[in-house]
């Protein structure tokens, strides 16, 4: 028996129909799937390769219950951009997109090593929650709960494909029309509705915002946050100003942070987004409370922040490693650490660096390359695998849940699939420090 506990109507409703519950919207050969009867559909509940075959195929940012006679499939996208999690119990499973209502089937006991992870990283990687035996759907991957078994299924991973051999001013082409079609698959989702962009002073807001510009799509308000003045903030208004957008400024202080932090919605919020496994996102939960609260933007709008094309362009590979290199994996399990586990260095916490590294070790010999001395590309792939699989879903895709608890839906277009396979397929010898974009 599976016994749903799905309590997260925020932002995005759960749509029941038959045999599927459904979150998020899904691009399927060129049509838009919002409606659970139109994923029923394209999917046969019974026959677990169609569930696979449809999510192999699937483009766009979705969670998906599907439930048959024998078997529940439970379906992430390929980032994982809405939380699932599940608890067996003795008489079977119980999931829920809210992980501490499954509390009640633990012990509620934090294992020292799960608490020294989280402290380091600000979230639990792999298949780990911070209370044992909760357990979270992970990127890319479809779970079938049958009577008392469990199996996992990675129906994606980020696995650089064949390199393109063209020519630089070639892979810029194709990128430019990827850039393209998905932004337009940005506008058809947001459907007249406003576009709130969240613009920095970094080329990834600014390159969504230079192709809604380059579509014709007017209905957009960019904003930036802060302390009075700041130098990313000024940049923000001068590129807004550039594109002819309307541009909003959220002033932050130490006062108004006091009143923030001590106030009944931001703890509410905690409660929301942390779900066991992931550090809350705060940085600009006061902006969008602002922004709601004063009437500056529409109650239907969509966010549409630039996560994360600094990834996925290569700026995650260590600037410093060299293309014709040999690396042990003792120094591509250093670098990992160096760039993920620094978020505490009391002597506690760092006790458990050995155990963390054979953590990381194992996942990489298992899913990757189980050898002791890689080559550039597969060194470049390991670290950006791990990035993927940990960083991106339950550290920078988490801010996602501030947009959520407001009340508003969500657009990430730099993570649209055919984005994705793209940079897949770009030599990382051309994505060091963002060579090509």
């Amino acid at each position: 028996m599976v016994r749903l506990i799905l309590l997260n109507d925020k932002g995005f409703e759960w749509k029941r129909g038959k045999s599927v519950q459904f979150k998020g919207v899904v691009w399927l050969n060129g049509r838009k799937l919002t409606e659970p009867a139109e994923v029923e559909d394209v999917i046969d509940p019974q026959d677990e390769t169609s569930v696979r075959n449809f999510a192999q195929n699937a483009n766009g940012f979705f969670v998906l219950v599907i439930s048959s006679k024998r078997a529940t499939y439970l379906v992430s996208d390929r980032v994982r951009t809405f939380p699932l999690f599940f608890v067996k119990t003795k008489d079977g499973f119980v999931v829920s997109d809210h992980a501490p209502a499954l509390l009640r089937w633990t012990r509620c006991e934090v294992e020292a090593r799960k608490k020294a992870e989280f402290l380091l990283t600000g979230y639990v990687t792999h298949s780990e929650t911070l209370v044992e035996p909760i357990v979270p759907l992970q990127a890319g991957e479809i779970v079938k709960l049958e009577g008392k078994n469990i199996s996992r299924t990675p129906y994606f991973r980020y696995i650089y494909r064949p390199f393109y051999d063209e020519q630089p001013d070639r892979l810029f082409e194709l990128l430019d029309q990827l850039f393209l079609n998905a932004t337009k698959r940005l506008i058809d989702f947001v459907d007249g509705r406003t576009i709130v962009l969240p613009l920095s002073g970094g080329m990834d807001s600014r390159t969504i915002l230079f192709y809604l510009k380059e579509l014709g799509f007017k209905d957009v308000i960019t904003f930036s946050y802060g302390r009075e003045g700041n130098r990313e903030s000024q940049i923000s208004k001068n590129v807004a100003e550039d594109y002819g957008y309307k541009w909003l400024f959220v002033p932050y202080s130490e006062s108004s942070w006091f009143k923030w932090y001590n106030s009944e919605q931001l703890w509410d919020y905690f409660a929301y987004s942390g779900n066991l496994i992931s550090t809350p996102h705060i940085q600009d939960f006061p902006a969008v409370w602002t922004l709601k609260s004063s009437g500056q933007i529409p109650a239907d709008a969509v966010f549409v922040p630039g996560h994360t094309l600094d990834f996925l362009s290569g700026g995650h590979i260590p600037p410093y490693w060299q293309c014709d290199t040999l690396f042990t994996i003792k120094k591509v399990l250093h670098s990992i650490w160096r760039k993920h586990f620094k978020l505490n260095t009391s002597r506690t916490v760092l006790s458990y660096k050995d155990v963390i590294f054979q953590k990381i070790r194992k996942v990489i010999a298992k899913e990757l390359f189980d050898r002791d001395i890689l080559n550039f590309i597969e060194a470049a792939n390991a670290a950006e695998y791990w990035d993927w699989k940990e960083r991106q879903p339950k550290y920078i895709l988490n801010s996602l849940r501030v947009y959520e608890f407001w009340g508003y839906k969500w657009y990430v277009p730099l993570w649209d699939a055919e984005l994705i396979d793209f940079w897949l397929s770009v030599h990382p010898c051309l994505k060091i420090s963002r060579r090509l974009f």
